[in-house]
């Protein structure tokens, strides 16, 4: 069995609605909102808050033979694990893959805008696209990554339908004018159901987390 740990009811909502849309057997969901809670705080992630995140994570790979780690936020601690032998990914390293591997077969020089919402993973996100950037040889391909805070507050507070409606309506004004970007994604988990509120055709086929870790898991279905 498949293995999460979110950090939001929300998000174990959204991906268990994407597994069913896929097809793919329903999975194991843990949801740590503390553990948001303290990394958003912005003081960093100190060895009682470390502590604190391995010890969910181990716990919620209990149940299953593949545990994946949804929030961008917990990336840095699930990747220690990772490369101690524990079988731990990122949703948002599966999603930079496949996205860098798309928009590098459309054009070797593509423009790339990478979205995010939460502040505190900016830096984050960018060293794990170009990480993957360089793992793939990809350095012909301009990767930017953008920041919409204004509404990270919103979802913090609990106002699910006030942070997606906000969302919607900044993709909507980011990709609706442009002509720089030939590919978008958003980093963030969360960031996926403002999708299907969206009004831009462009904003509408933007790449999301869950799709691609639904893409992955059926691969690996296949194999």
């Amino acid at each position: 069995m498949i293995s999460f740990l979110h950090t939001a009811q929300s998000n174990a909502d959204l991906f268990s609605d994407e597994m069913a849309r896929a097809g793919l057997a329903p999975a194991s969901h843990h949801v740590k909102p503390d553990l948001l809670k303290e990394v958003s705080k912005g003081d960093g992630i100190g060895p009682d808050l470390h502590r604190a995140i391995v010890q969910s994570l181990e716990v919620a790979l209990e149940d299953g033979s593949l545990l994946l780690c949804t929030c961008s936020s917990l990336g840095g601690v699930a990747d220690e694990l990772a490369a101690k032998g524990l079988p731990i990914l990122r949703t948002d390293a599966l999603l930079a893959k496949a996205f860098l591997s798309h928009a590098a077969a459309c054009d070797p020089a593509a423009k790339c805008a990478v979205i995010v919402v939460a502040p505190g993973t900016v830096h984050l996100t960018a060293r794990l696209f170009e990480a993957m950037q360089q793992q793939m040889g990809a350095s012909g391909l301009q990767i930017d990554v953008i920041v919409l805070d204004k509404v990270w507050d919103l979802f913090l507070a609990g106002d699910h339908e006030g942070y997606l409606s906000g969302l919607a309506s900044s993709l909507d004004v980011l990709t609706g004018g442009n002509q720089y970007y030939s590919h978008f994604a958003l980093a963030q988990a969360s960031m996926a159901s403002a999708v299907q509120r969206c009004l831009s055709p462009a904003a509408k086929a933007v790449w999301t987390v869950p799709a691609a870790t639904c893409d992955y898991l059926l691969a690996l279905q296949s194999r």
